[in-house]
């Protein structure tokens, strides 16, 4: 809900950097915007009127994630994100593994730098099972690996499900 005086926000362009104060619909919460940031958000919303504060609407989009605890959820590419502030309160959401194995290296990672899940669990983030290597060594990591498999399966301890298109662990016992 807009707070400032309709006759005076009217006027504003949709460029305008003039400040206007708004109420978030869900909490409450009375706060100052730019009226440029709150005619885009608008815009995106059909020109509903609504207000949505950061926090309302952090939680609003985490409703489609799996939140494992606050400040920490699973993305789509099944990695944990976690909140991160950094020195000037800036909030940013970040892989786990890699705010990890900075802090474990005292320094941050370079470009070409990628962490490896050494057992293939993306949400074991123990340091015993993360190593750093570079593009090059990772691709490297999973074709020794999918070699493994093939050279596995020929020795028939994996197996091949036709119906299902996948591969499995024969049992010791076949």
């Amino acid at each position: 809900m807009i707070l400032t005086s309709e006759a005076k926000y009217k006027k504003l362009s949709k460029n305008s950097i003039q400040k206007i104060k708004v109420r978030c619909d869900l909490c409450g919460k009375e706060y100052q915007i730019y009226y440029k940031s709150y005619y885009k958000t608008q815009e995106k919303k059909g020109f509903s009127g609504e207000v949505v504060c950061v926090k309302c609407s952090t939680t609003i989009s985490n409703k489609n994630r799996i939140i494992d605890k606050p400040g920490r959820y699973i993305n789509k590419y099944g990695y944990y994100m976690i909140r991160v502030v950094d020195n000037q309160d800036r909030i940013s959401y970040q892989k786990e593994h890699r705010v990890l194995m900075e802090k474990f290296l005292g320094r941050n990672l370079e470009e070409d730098e990628s962490i490896h899940h050494i057992d293939g669990d993306k949400l074991n983030n123990d340091l015993e099972n993360l190593d750093v290597v570079s593009s090059e060594q990772h691709t490297k990591a999973y074709h020794s690996l999918s070699n493994i498999g093939y050279q596995l399966y020929r020795r028939g301890l994996i197996g091949y499900d036709r119906e299902s298109h996948t591969y499995f662990l024969r049992d010791e016992n076949e």
